[in-house]
């Protein structure tokens, strides 16, 4: 059973380093998806 946090990130930065691989990609993208202004780094 997979568990999801119902909440917006509207108005939020995320810094997500290593975001060329696959699971920092992934991560970048979830964030964007929840509203949240992302900035990748790698």
């Amino acid at each position: 059973m997979e568990k999801r946090i119902n909440s917006t990130f509207e108005s939020k930065f995320a810094l997500v380093t290593g975001a060329a691989p696959r699971l920092g990609l992934a991560t970048a993208k979830a964030f964007a998806e929840a509203s949240a202004s992302v900035v990748q780094a790698d």
